[in-house]
């Protein structure tokens, strides 16, 4: 059964290398983007539902960019899973 989300970090700044963009998928409503990134040799997924952060996501693929992360966690079926929402990016200094 699924529970609330717990929020870990509301929004930590983090430098991401995006490896490879992983695709958009339909949630409901909403697209949800996503990329397999690299933080310190840890590969992680990271998810937006913004479609301009989405394109960015393409256009700096194996490019280490400074972000915004929301890490939250939830439970589904007995297991518990970790979610690294991106809320902002930055280029030259500046939110995309």
């Amino acid at each position: 059964m699924a529970q609330d989300r717990v929020i870990i970090e509301k929004s930590k700044r983090m430098d991401i290398l995006i490896s490879s963009y992983a695709g958009d998928k339909p949630v409901g409503r909403s697209t949800k983007y996503s990329f397999n990134g690299i933080v310190d040799g840890n590969k992680q997924r990271y998810d937006t539902f913004n479609h301009r952060l989405g394109g960015a996501f393409k256009e700096y693929e194996g490019t280490t960019v400074p972000m915004d992360v929301e890490i939250s966690e939830h439970e589904y079926n007995n297991r518990t899973y970790q979610d690294h929402i991106i809320l902002q990016m930055y280029v030259d200094g500046k939110p995309v």
